[in-house]
């Protein structure tokens, strides 16, 4: 349920000004309840997918497959030892500003690094094995439940966008 000072704030126009900086630290329940107060849904996981792609297709990051293309940095993200220094290397110790690498392909901004987004699918851990035995290529609808055998009694929204430097210490 959205809280009496976010409908204010909502009606007052003041969104614009809060949303210079991200909004982080939004579990489900708060993003499904900002994006129903202003007339939204959460995407699922393969339209946010679509979106974050900007019309790329097969690439490693959302803006093509080089991490630092040309050095420059193209998302908010970790760099030093984590969680213990951030080096700041592309110009923030925690998160950035909205707008403050260039946007993607469709003129979406952040898609990738800076907070964490939630999708409206549920999290499941096998979702794309299952998904590509069935040959399923286009929009395809998210699992019916969630399931993390990491934490099989705790149900889960997928989250995208945020903590790129994992990916990247993972790939």
């Amino acid at each position: 349920m959205l809280r009496a000072i976010d409908r204010l704030l909502l009606s007052a126009g003041l969104v614009a000004q809060l949303f210079s900086d991200p909004l982080g630290f939004l579990a489900y329940a708060k993003s499904h309840s900002v994006a129903v107060a202003a007339g939204k849904r959460l995407p699922t996981e393969a339209e946010w997918e679509f979106a974050a792609r900007g019309g790329l297709e097969g690439k490693r990051y959302a803006w093509g497959d080089e991490f630092r293309p040309g050095g420059k940095y193209m998302a908010n993200t970790w760099q030093g030892l984590f969680p213990v220094t951030n080096t700041a290397e592309d110009g923030f110790v925690g998160t950035s500003p909205v707008k403050s690498f260039p946007p993607n392909g469709y003129g979406l901004y952040d898609m990738a690094g800076n907070v964490w987004q939630c999708c409206s699918d549920w999290y499941r851990v096998d979702a794309f094995t299952e998904l590509a035995s069935k040959n399923v290529c286009r929009d395809p609808a998210g699992p019916r439940e969630s399931w993390d055998p990491a934490d099989p009694c705790t149900p889960k929204r997928v989250v995208k966008g945020g903590i790129i430097f994992v990916q990247s210490l993972l790939l």
